[in-house]
């Protein structure tokens, strides 16, 4: 099965997990279309993170 596959029925408004131990999943990223400003951008509005690591 392939990433994009595992991700389509997350599309649709539910949770997805885009980070492993604080690095990105870019399997999953990708076919979401979310990079990892998108994430750092969440992160800081939502945590006050400023990077992953």
């Amino acid at each position: 099965m392939s990433a994009g596959s595992c991700v389509e029925p997350y599309l649709n408004g539910l949770p997805l997990i885009l980070l492993d131990q604080g690095r990105p999943w870019k399997e999953l990223m990708h076919p979401a279309r979310v990079d990892e400003q998108d994430i750092l951008a969440a992160a800081r509005s939502k945590h006050d993170w400023e990077r992953m690591d």
